[in-house]
């Protein structure tokens, strides 16, 4: 059983809530509930109230002490309009306080602008009701712009009129507490497991408002279609009925899943960083079954942010990262088409690069050159480097998109890319090319020229044999393409990784991230090795690219791809454990050279 404390909002006390402790006590299964007001209303009318929503918390929470103390177990909260407001800034202040928190009909002016949060058409019924002198009339017409599914506003209207001249709310009180909740700023992060409630017809907190605020806290959100502002007296049977269904499903979740989720602290949400609270399971076993038991609220987030980094938890070798995996997708895949080394870990994981360490990886979206690319991927971090260096940077690719010239944007759109890459064959080719690939049967995985041309085909890529056992493939494709899901543009090609000027480029802006002399050295030797190799043709290049007609595309026009890249990219270090889950249709991964032990591993659906 737990006990619960139910707090109103703005110059309502707890006699407002009408039946709905009884409703939401039967519904939950015999917990308890108790009211408390807020200063200035209710038991409270004779006080002042304090100025900020935060001294609103504080002084409600002195008077919830005692109750606390005389009703022991877990306790709840739900707060309501200000009353949430309130129920946020406690416990984000005192997480220990309660297990469990509720907010419904709420909002927050550092998520929203107040031109979002209200609606300006009901300001003619709410001044009429300010300076309507007739008690009863002046609650109907409040009600008239709260509530939407009230059938009969009459009796209620009544009611309510009755408690206003029982214990009236002073007008510096309401000022107090409105220009408070104005100020209120919602925190990053809330240490207690919340549901989010809202309204579709709320004209006082609109319900964008409260989907901001879920996505803010990582919260599940619920809107009712039809209710208003007031939901707990429009709606109080399909608000207790929610609220005790979201119950069980985090009773019924591995105590790791009671967690903390905000973004890690990057440019913007990317990545969403989900921890486990202190003292909670961390095993391997227990998170594949928090990403399974959660897996449709984190897809969303996915598709949302374009990154999850699971970190705090004990994913140590390729068997644990794998089970963490098929948790969010069973339907892993090891058929590999990209350019970079890897070993096999397991059946279906594999080391991320064996290139060598001192080489960068551009940003890039996992093999976007193929006819189905993955739509996941997926890195574990079994082993960090202690040094400089050794992140996977991420990218919003479509930020990366429109971030670009609009004359670079159109020549990208109209005309595609055309990638070249050559392959050496069984026997091998030079060891001193800083471009060189694997050999096609490796890539492959066989040494049957027809089989060879055979998957070629399947993947849209056109063969040529070359001299000693080579093998070219080219493919053209668009520059850009729509994500599955939202419809949004995203730059989508491997240009900034296979184009000539890619890789002393990328040692150019490492040198000045990192301010290290060996990576401006290696800009120097990487620019004349381009020079050099600029002098072949272009289809005897190890990889390259041109526009989709097949005329070369502009140094400064690859120049602009990457100035947008570098400035939507974010950078974090590993931690041992750490999983990091990409929505491969949207965001970019890529790596930093680096100096020591590091081994990271890789898995995609």
């Amino acid at each position: 059983m737990t006990n619960w404390l139910f707090l109103r909002g703005l110059s309502r006390e707890q006699r407002h809530w009408g039946t709905f402790p009884q409703v939401f006590e039967r519904a939950t299964g015999g917990d308890r509930v108790f009211l408390l007001d807020l200063p200035g209303t209710g038991t409270e009318n004779g006080r002042a109230s304090p100025k900020t929503i935060e001294g609103i918390a504080d002084d409600v929470r002195r008077r919830w002490e005692s109750l606390r103390d005389a009703n022991q177990g877990p306790w709840g909260l739900l707060g309501i309009s200000l009353g949430g407001m309130v129920a946020m800034a406690w416990t984000a202040a005192h997480p220990n306080d309660f297990t469990r928190l509720v907010l419904a009909s709420t909002s927050a002016g550092n998520l929203s602008p107040p031109l979002e949060r209200f609606d300006w058409k009901i300001v003619p019924a709410a001044l009429r009701s300010l300076f309507e002198r007739d008690p009863v009339k002046r609650e109907e017409r409040i009600l008239g712009f709260t509530t939407r599914l009230l059938e009969d506003r009459a009796p209620v209207a009544e009611e309510w009129a009755r408690i206003q001249l029982d214990r009236p709310v002073a007008r510096a009180v309401v000022i107090t507490q409105l220009r408070a909740a104005a100020r209120y700023q919602a925190p990053p992060r809330i240490d207690v497991p919340t549901l989010i409630l809202a309204g579709a017809r709320d004209p006082m907190a609109n319900p964008s408002c409260a989907r901001l605020l879920a996505s803010e806290l990582g919260a599940p959100f619920e809107i009712h279609p039809g209710a208003g502002h007031e939901i707990a007296t429009d709606a109080p049977e399909w608000v207790a009925d929610r609220v005790a269904a979201w119950l069980k499903e985090v009773a019924a979740m591995p105590a790791s899943s009671i967690a903390r989720v905000q973004p890690l602290g990057g440019r913007g949400p990317l990545p969403l960083a989900v921890e486990p609270a202190p003292g909670s399971d961390t095993s391997a076993d227990a998170l594949a079954k928090l990403v399974a038991s959660r897996r449709g609220e984190l897809e969303k987030k996915l598709t949302e942010v374009g990154a999850i980094l699971l970190r705090g938890f004990d994913v140590h070798d390729a068997a644990a990262f794998e089970k963490v995996a098929r948790a969010f997708d069973p339907h892993l895949k090891n058929e590999y088409l990209g350019t970079s080394p890897r070993n096999a870990l397991t059946d279906y994981v594999f080391s991320a690069s064996e290139l060598p360490p001192h080489y960068p990886i551009p940003q890039h979206c996992e093999m976007s050159f193929v006819k189905e690319p993955p739509r996941r991927l997926f890195f574990c971090c079994l082993e960090p480097n202690t040094g400089a260096g050794g992140e996977t940077p991420l990218a919003d690719f479509r930020a990366v998109w429109r971030d670009l010239a609009p004359a670079v944007r159109e020549r990208f759109a109209e005309r595609g890319i055309t990638n070249v890459r050559n392959y050496a064959g069984p026997q091998g080719g030079s060891r001193f090319d800083l471009w060189k690939l694997k050999r096609w049967d490796e890539m492959f995985n066989t040494r049957d020229r027809a089989e060879a041309e055979r998957l070629a085909a399947k993947n849209g890529f056109d063969a040529t044999w070359t001299a000693g056992g080579g093998l070219r493939l080219t493919n053209t494709q668009p520059a850009v393409r729509k994500h599955p899901l939202t419809g949004e543009p995203v730059w989508f090609n491997h240009a900034q990784v296979f184009h000539l000027s890619a890789v002393p480029d990328e040692y150019r802006r490492i040198a000045r991230r990192q301010g290290k002399l060996r990576y401006a050295a290696l800009a120097r030797v990487a620019e004349a090795a381009v020079a050099l190799k600029a002098r072949s043709p272009i289809e005897d290049q190890a990889m390259h690219c041109t526009y989709g007609d097949g005329s070369p595309i502009p140094d400064a026009d690859m120049d602009q791809v990457r100035d947008a890249i570098w400035k939507n990219m974010v950078f974090f270090k590993w931690r041992p454990g750490d999983v990091l889950i990409i929505d491969n249709d949207s965001v970019s991964h890529g790596r930093m050279p680096y100096v020591g032990p590091r081994t990271v591993a890789v898995a995609w659906a």
